[in-house]
């Protein structure tokens, strides 16, 4: 369900640091490509995929039962009884980030930079699965393969317009204009092999071995021209390009398991656990920077950077109930909790050496929490003759693990909607997701603070096929 996340990967978050790494006058722009930023929005939700469940707003655990189960609970593959083929795509993934504009003073001048509006668009195929039942004597088991791009990171990303401002300090005023872009391809994939049972008719358990894999690779670029004019009349004209581009890759392996018991008839309560571990973390970056001074000749410089480094993947628990008030109704509220407190990025070469962290305040002072989510949501389905027609609505509160300019842990909300068709043996789900948060942020030279506002909107496409 890359269709909340992307992060991720992250989307928003390269915009985030990108445009705001910098004021006029100072150094180029320069991103950190990994940092857990990059899962946000829905660091939690993104690991879950299918229309169905996102328009539910993805309450999922206690009442999955199909085989987009795997993301969120294997146990509720045991529930199929007819073999599955599945397919989800994100039909279409728009993120949009607001900074406020800057007015203030700062030591011996002032600064002022218009607001800030970028833009992220992709679209990307996010899972795929074929789950088989049958029985082992008397025991309903069923297994399933699939593959899931977990993380997506596969859009383009620009500014809606330049940035402009203004810098007056020690009889100098520099008027400067920022433009920004990249464009990325790739995800962290996940391929997965599940076995589900139902020892008992109320009942159902089951785990998949996961194998994570694959990267991306992308670039970024940023442009700054400015203009400076001293209180002598002299004045200077300097250009500026920076660009990165990067390749990445990332393995590892871990578990899922989960367990569904229905106490009485109507009333379902799941419980998931997804294991953290440490996977492989592989970058080569190359950086080149163009500095042109009143059209003198270009000073270029080239860099080019290989790392090597252990990426300690969180562990996520989560628990679920499901209310089925009528036949045609199911009610589903979940809760999940991820240790990003305990998530690192650590160099190889340097034993001990944390290279990334979620806020943008300095290493010294960030202090990542865990994450915890909330979703709730409601599906009615409407019939007509042989056809069922679903509709879904849902909710997410979820409590970031990254920090803000206060130093305070962020919260996001979203809400979601969706709608289906059921014609035996095809099912149709189209699902959308709306995320947004508002927070404080302060650069990286921390001494001009704005309001960020970031939303981002989803539409999510499921096929299920059932032989």
């Amino acid at each position: 369900m890359k269709a909340l996340q992307r992060t991720r990967s992250g989307r928003i978050a390269v915009l985030m640091i990108a445009l705001s790494a910098g004021v006029a006058g100072t150094a180029f722009a320069q991103v950190e490509t990994f940092t857990f930023e990059h899962f946000v929005p829905s660091t939690n939700i993104g690991l879950g995929a299918g229309a169905r469940a996102l328009g539910m707003g993805g309450a999922f655990i206690a009442i999955a039962d199909d085989a987009t189960a795997a993301s969120w609970n294997p146990a509720g593959l045991a529930a199929l009884y007819r073999p599955q083929v599945t397919f989800v795509f994100d039909a279409a993934t728009n993120l949009d980030g607001v900074w406020s504009p800057i007015t203030q003073n700062i030591p011996g001048g002032a600064f002022t930079q218009s607001d800030v509006h970028a833009l992220a668009h992709g679209r990307d195929f996010n899972f795929t699965a074929f789950a088989y039942p049958f029985n082992l004597g008397s025991l309903p088991v069923v297994v399933q393969l699939s593959y899931q791009r977990v993380f997506s990171f596969t859009l383009n990303q620009e500014l809606d317009r330049p940035v402009l401002g203004t810098q007056i300090k020690a009889g100098r005023t520099i008027h400067f204009q920022r433009e920004w872009g990249g464009r990325f391809s790739g995800g962290f994939d996940r391929w997965m092999i599940g076995l589900a049972f139902r020892p008992r008719e109320t009942i159902l358990a089951g785990f998949t071995i996961n194998r994570w894999g694959h990267g991306f690779t992308g670039w970024d670029q940023e442009f700054e021209t400015l203009h400076e004019f001293s209180d002598t009349g002299a004045t200077t004209s300097i250009s500026k390009m920076f660009m990165d581009t990067e390749d990445i890759r990332f393995q590892g392996w871990n578990f899922h398991a989960g367990l569904i018991v229905e106490p009485r008839h109507g009333f379902r309560i799941g419980m998931v656990v997804k294991s953290g571990f440490t996977g492989t973390y592989k970058k080569r970056e190359t950086i080149r920077r163009e500095f042109l001074q009143d059209g003198k000749t270009p000073e270029v410089e080239t860099e080019v950077e290989d790392l090597q480094a252990h990426l300690a993947w969180p562990w996520t628990v989560g628990v679920g109930i499901g209310v089925y008030p009528m036949e045609a109704v199911r009610l589903s509220l979940d809760a999940t909790w991820t240790n990003w407190s305990n998530a690192t990025l650590k160099s190889r070469n340097e034993p001990g050496a944390v290279l990334a962290y979620p806020s943008q305040l300095p290493v010294e002072e960030a202090h990542q929490g865990d994450g915890y989510q909330f979703r709730a949501g409601v599906e009615w389905v409407i019939q007509a003759g042989s056809v069922l027609v679903p509709l879904r609505i849902g909710g997410i509160l979820e409590r970031l693990p990254e920090r803000d300019a206060h130093n305070d842990l962020r919260w996001q909300r979203g809400v979601t909607l969706g709608v289906g068709i059921a014609v035996n043996p095809l099912n149709i789900d189209l699902a959308y997701v709306h995320i947004f948060q508002d927070f404080p942020f302060v650069t990286q030279q921390r001494f001009d603070l704005d309001r960020v506002y970031l939303t981002q909107d989803t539409l999510a496409l499921s096929v299920i096929w059932q032989f």
